[in-house]
């Protein structure tokens, strides 16, 4: 067990010494906190007066605030496994929500913390971060009740006290050996609706009363925390956080600029380290790796970007590094130019058709781009930028992608994500600059809000200007053709579907909506051929089997209709449409229809 140091008389590197001299080999309980969405200046700690959030700015009171704190990636699976490997995007592969899975050989954090005795359990807000993605190798228990079975997605996230009373539970069951806690809360995640009183609280400030929020939701769990015999180490960390408006963009994902890049990180574990310390240098979310396994005493591997922050947490400053960043975002929702940076203290270096370079010392709001005025130092960063991506020895992305099933895509879709990939790689100089089509952000944004209203003429009218200037907007053309659906325009639908099927051909939902849209069109046999193109790209659907049994039908053919019927009922013999499906297999069995044992 770790000795507590006293600070009196010792200097920062004296402590440090201290601390890795006397400490035992017995390792410190670590709880990681992850707050999804979460933008550094609207925490108390970091200078906020309008968002009261007063039991995380105990936490950094009592132990060590990181000013500059940087995500690699605006995305929240992408961000959490850097965290919980160490790597960035372009090294661990997890390049998108949804569409990409962390492989078995990655040994991640609880991995490693479990095969040195650890007791794991994690928590989990949102089904981005469901178990099929990947994260939960290592983990024990690995609670996530919105992962979906076949035939039924229940909910796709869960409120910060749902999340926090069942990690509280799991805390109750702990035994003497340490722990590892992994608590991730999605709510200030859009679509802002802070529960309660705190929505009449912040009536002109959801964003800001969804933080207040699940500050109170974890008064409990730190109090819980605290006093235990020995406390555990405690990190608090954003994933990344919301642009809301700056540069354009309402939320997050599309670009990198600080508003979404620098992020809360705050450690808390005043019986181990002095606390009460602001570190002022720049660090990165995927230092985490590093920093927890130094703390449980277990050996951390070699890494060429992560190191830890435990001599930090001691007072002692640490040698500066650049952070790498990068979204693919622009290219996967409007086939726009992907986005990749390099961040100093000082500058800042955004690669794009349109390159960028900011002065942040003066220029915190990255409003001045400068690269046309210090060529130099742009040069000089970019070639470093391109050095280190060069570098990366990481799995290839395509090895690594999960077919998005329709059902996957509704769960997606219910958190304002579309499962998106970029599209093959070719030169990022010929697509446009992110910031010529940003606006199309926006026009989608108005397309759902309409589509939500069940203003669907409205919502086909923006969604078509986004297609119009973007003919592979992936969100606009599904929405555009459920729309549709909805006001029973099956020809609109099925236009729109098919500009899926042209622009994503080897992606499943683009063929199993055009396949519904021809089956309600009666056009039995090209539904039957759409569906099945659905299915030997995703085997694992079981909606498209469900679908296609009836097509068969509808096509005359009774025969395979039966069989894919009873395959249905074989794999969710309790999903929705069950009750349908025996009712048709029990109306073909009575009429002796199909050839015997089909």
């Amino acid at each position: 067990m770790a000795i507590a140091i006293a600070a009196v008389g010792l200097g920062p590197r004296a402590r440090w010494l201290r601390w890795q001299l006397t400490r035992s080999p017995a390792a410190e309980s670590i709880v990681l906190i992850t707050i999804d969405t979460l933008r550094m200046d609207h925490l108390g700690a970091y200078g906020s007066r309008s968002v009261p959030t007063p039991n995380l700015d105990r936490l950094a009171a009592e132990g060590t605030l990181f000013a500059q704190a940087i995500s690699p990636v605006p995305l929240t699976l992408p961000s959490h496994t850097s965290m919980m490997t160490g790597l960035y995007p372009f090294e661990h592969g997890v390049l998108q929500n949804g569409v990409y899975r962390l492989p078995e050989r990655a040994e991640p954090l609880a991995e490693r913390l479990a095969s040195a005795g650890y007791q794991t359990g994690a928590f989990v807000g949102s089904f981005i971060l469901s178990a099929r993605f990947g994260l939960k190798q290592g983990f024990a228990t690995y609670d996530a009740p919105f992962d979906h079975r076949p035939g039924s997605l229940k909910v796709a996230e869960r409120t910060a006290e749902a999340v926090i009373t069942a990690a509280r539970r799991w805390l109750a069951g702990v035994g003497a050996a340490p722990f590892f806690l992994w608590v991730h809360v999605y709510d200030p995640h859009a679509p802002f609706r802070p529960p309660g009183a705190f929505a009449a609280r912040f009536a002109a400030n959801p964003y800001g009363g969804e933080i207040a929020y699940v500050d109170a939701a974890l008064g409990p769990l730190l109090e819980e925390l605290r006093g235990r015999p020995r406390p555990p180490v405690i990190v608090v960390a954003g994933d990344h956080g919301e642009s809301l408006g700056e540069h354009g963009e309402d939320h997050h994902g599309f670009f990198i600029y600080d508003s979404v890049m620098r992020v809360p990180l705050i450690v808390w574990g005043p019986h181990v380290f002095p606390g009460g310390g602001r570190h002022e240098g720049q660090v990165g979310l995927i230092d985490l790796f590093p920093t927890i396994l130094e703390v449980a005493a277990v050996p951390v591997p070699a890494a060429q970007h992560a190191v830890s922050l435990v001599p930090a947490l001691f007072g002692r400053s640490l040698a500066a590094r650049p952070q790498l960043l990068e979204t693919p975002m622009p290219t996967a929702q409007f086939d726009a130019a992907a986005l990749s940076a390099m961040r100093t203290e000082d500058w800042k270096l955004i690669e794009s058709p349109e390159r960028e370079l900011y002065q942040l010392a003066g220029d915190r709001g990255e409003e001045r781009n400068v690269a046309a005025l210090q060529r130099e130092i742009a040069t000089v960063m970019a070639a470093r930028l391109q050095s280190a991506r060069a570098a990366a020895t990481g799995p290839e992305p395509r090895e690594l992608q999960v077919q998005v099933d329709p059902e996957l895509q509704q769960a997606l879709e219910s958190l304002g994500y579309v499962g998106t990939r970029p599209s093959e790689r070719r030169d990022e100089t010929v697509r446009k600059d992110a910031k010529e089509v940003v606006h199309l952000l926006h026009e989608t944004k108005e397309g759902k809000q309409a589509y939500a209203a069940r203003d669907y003429a409205k919502a086909i009218g923006h969604f078509d200007r986004v297609i119009q200037e973007c003919p592979t907007a992936r969100s606009a053309l599904m929405l555009k053709g459920r729309a549709a659906v909805a006001m029973k325009q099956y020809e609109v639908a099925l236009s729109a579907f098919e500009g899926l099927v042209k622009a994503f051909p080897d992606e499943a939902p683009g063929h199993y909506n055009a396949g519904v849209a021809l089956l309600v069109l009666q056009r039995s046999a090209a539904a039957v051929r759409a569906l099945e193109r659905s299915l030997e790209l995703d085997a694992t659907a079981v909606q498209t089997v469900y679908t296609l049994g009836v097509a068969h039908l509808a096509a005359g053919d009774a025969a395979s209709a039966k069989r894919f019927l009873g395959d249905y009922l074989r794999l969710a013999p309790q999903g929705e449409d069950a009750a349908a499906a025996r009712r048709v297999l029990g109306e073909l069995a009575a009429a002796h229809v199909g050839a015997p044992g089909s």
